[in-house]
């Protein structure tokens, strides 16, 4: 959301200048309107100006959006996925924010399998962004159990872990252009 709001608004982001402003589209299917609503207006209270030249658009979990319909022989957009095409045209926006990846696919996908993975990156999310001369933004959840070891019977817990262990196939971070990891 902080993200989503710097780059519509032009502010400080992580201490760094948004080169380049657009419309921006917020799909987070794990959060409610209400959710991103409250997010937003706290981006707003902690962040600062916003002069409407540019729009944040927000689809909540409300609204399940399936992108991709994956079968054992292979994958297909949704009509969802195309509706989304027209959406980003129509309403020029440049910046596509979708949190958590693994909950816009369908069928018999498997995370963890680099076929699904790269095929799903590079024929499905890419062209959003390519389509739109703009960017792509995937939330992705990390393995959290490569956080967890046992030494000498005792449970020993390391944060820093998981954040280098992005949940699934490896093509995931081979396709991305950078990773930024949260804690």
């Amino acid at each position: 959301h902080m993200m989503a709001y710097a780059l519509a608004t032009g502010n400080l982001i992580f201490g760094k200048q948004v080169e380049k402003r657009g419309n921006v589209l917020i799909v987070a299917a794990e959060e409610t309107q209400n959710e991103m609503d409250i997010r937003l207006t706290a981006c707003k209270q902690q962040m600062g100006k916003n002069d409407g030249k540019f729009k944040i658009y927000k689809r909540g979990l409300e609204q399940d959006l399936k992108l991709v319909n994956f079968t054992k022989t292979g994958a297909t957009a949704t009509k969802q996925y195309k509706q989304l095409q027209n959406t980003i045209r129509k309403k020029e926006i440049k910046y596509i924010i979708l949190d958590p990846l693994i909950n816009f696919q369908t069928g018999t996908y498997d995370e963890n399998s680099n076929q699904n993975m790269d095929n799903y990156i590079k024929n499905y999310l890419i062209p959003l962004a390519v389509n739109a001369d703009g960017v792509v933004f995937s939330g992705h959840h990390t393995n959290k159990i490569s956080m967890v070891a046992t030494h000498d019977n005792e449970l020993l817990v390391d944060n820093q872990n998981a954040l280098n262990a992005a949940r699934g196939a490896s093509s995931l971070i081979g396709a991305a252009r950078f990773v930024l990891a949260l804690q």
